[in-house]
Formats: C-alpha cells, structure tokens, sequence
C-alpha cells in the first residue's frame, strides 16, 4: 500500500515538472540587421514590408 502510494507522489511529481517545462516560452531571438538581411530587404517588393522592416532598413542599411 505504502509503495503505491509513493508511486503516485512520484509520478505526479514528474508529471508537474513536465508541464511545468512545456509551459516556459522560447525566448525571443532578436533579428540580426547585417548585410545580407539589407541585400534580402532589396530584393523584397516594397508592399510585403512591414513597419518594423521599413524603421529597421533605414536604421541599419540606409546609414553608412
């Protein structure tokens, strides 16, 4: 009886511990404006920008 009982603590245990990790979010990556993104934005038609594209291309291509 004891021992079922010590498999359910454990396994309910294991299994708040795996939500727990499912539940923390990705950190947020922040997008590299090198030269090779700048060429990329050339060649994108200008109506698929969007807003942050359009700041971040004068901030980091249009600059010398």
């Amino acid at each position: 009886m004891k021992v079922l009982f010590w498999f359910g603590v454990i396994a309910s245990s294991v299994l708040l511990i795996a939500v727990g990790i499912l539940l923390i979010p990705e950190p947020e990556v922040a997008p590299v404006y090198d030269e090779a993104w700048c060429e990329l934005m050339m060649v994108k038609p200008n109506a698929d920008w969007v807003e942050d594209e359009t700041i971040a291309f004068s901030k980091h291509c249009l600059v010398e």
